[in-house]
């Protein structure tokens, strides 16, 4: 079996898979996965805790922001569509899902999505929407390119 191109993931449950059924241990004798294989099973069940925690307390800092749920709900959704285009990136680059990778997700993409998403919904608010609407789309367009601009370019390798 060869582990190049491939996840960690996918390579160790083949990989069990393949001892499971070619390999007969004698009795009291048994494999034991560790390693990266094992450090990602615990990294995944941490996520599966944490990312459901953080996005509730974001949602909730938000509405105590915002102190609309309309408003709150376009900051949070505009969070898959960072997630998704993200993934594209991932794809298109050759790389494998990994935790590194997932915390670079939570590190990176959060914080641009709910950036975006929060200017987004400021243009909304009536307060606003006559100046947002009127507006030339150059004056419009800084306010949103500008600090997703920066974040990005400030987070480069």
């Amino acid at each position: 079996m060869d582990a190049r191109d491939r996840d960690l993931a996918g390579y160790v449950a083949d990989a069990k898979q393949a001892v499971a059924v070619n390999v007969t241990f004698p009795p009291g004798y048994f494999a034991v996965w560790g390693g990266q294989s094992e450090y990602y099973a615990r990294a995944k069940q941490r996520l599966a805790i944490v990312v459901p925690l953080t996005l509730t307390v974001i949602f909730l800092l938000l509405y105590l922001n915002f102190r609309r749920l309309t408003e709150t709900l376009i900051v949070m959704l505009s969070l898959p569509f960072e997630l998704v285009g993200g993934l594209w990136m991932l794809w298109g680059m050759g790389f494998n899902l990994s935790v590194a990778v997932a915390v670079g997700f939570i590190a990176l993409a959060a914080p641009m999505a709910i950036l975006d998403g929060a200017i987004a919904a400021r243009g909304f608010r009536t307060d606003y929407a006559s100046e947002w609407a009127t507006a030339p789309p150059f004056q419009r367009c800084p306010a949103h390119s500008m600090p997703t601009g920066l974040d990005a370019s400030g987070r480069k390798p």
